[in-house]
């Protein structure tokens, strides 16, 4: 049979449909998206996953033509976000001191509260001025900014109350230990990292002023 079209063909509705399918077909992808939720906070999108023995095997979003692994023991859960339902990975042995499920669930979002709110600047300034100071001993140097890293990520910060919209579970022990850990290692690396570069800068000024001795 012969179809035929007496209005003609219009571009402009066949490209404003193409546009509406496409932006239709990216939201409800979007929407079917899986979200992992790590232990120590962190978060990944993923397209699905299944779970192999101890391994939980994803299909992430940014490699839709790969799978990857991660140990369970890693994951407290996988939360659908078109759902909203939430499967719980996380399986404590409380015999053996783990947290449980709704402890963990706290420590994490302390986790998360500190990735997002913990910006102390004077530890930097501080590793800094170490490093460029211990930059005089030479490489025997290094050991001063590492061990203020070290020394300077066990003290813990208190959580902020001043923050506008504080979540429900900032006043719980566990909230409080997830943050503090997070922000402990937080420092730490900032302190190596800081350090190391003051180091190198005084390393290299004292290097040029012997040069310029000799």
């Amino acid at each position: 049979m012969l179809f035929i079209c007496t209005g003609g063909f219009n571009k402009t509705n066949y490209f404003m449909r193409i546009t509406i399918l496409v932006f239709l077909f990216s939201y409800f992808n979007a929407s079917a998206q899986k979200t992992i939720l790590y232990l120590n906070g962190k978060e990944k999108k993923i397209e699905s996953y299944t779970m192999n023995n101890e391994r939980l095997v994803f299909v992430p979003i940014e490699a839709l033509d790969k799978k990857k692994s991660v140990d369970m023991y890693k994951v407290f859960s996988v939360k659908d976000s078109l759902t909203d339902k939430e499967i719980i990975i996380y399986n404590p042995d409380t015999s053996e001191g783990d947290l449980t499920r709704e402890e963990m669930r706290m420590f994490i979002d302390g986790e998360q509260y500190a990735v997002k709110n913990y910006k102390d600047k004077t530890h930097k300034v501080a590793a800094a001025a170490i490093g460029i100071g211990s930059g005089i001993f030479t490489f025997y140097g290094l050991i001063i900014p590492a061990t203020y890293a070290v020394i300077g990520g066990r003290f813990s910060p208190a959580v902020p109350m001043n923050l506008p919209n504080p979540p429900q579970t900032i006043n719980e022990e566990m909230f409080k230990y997830g943050y503090q850990y997070k922000a402990r290692a937080k420092k730490t690396k900032d302190n190596l990292i800081f350090g190391g570069i003051g180091f190198a800068v005084g390393f290299s000024a004292f290097a040029v002023i012997l040069h310029n001795v000799k």
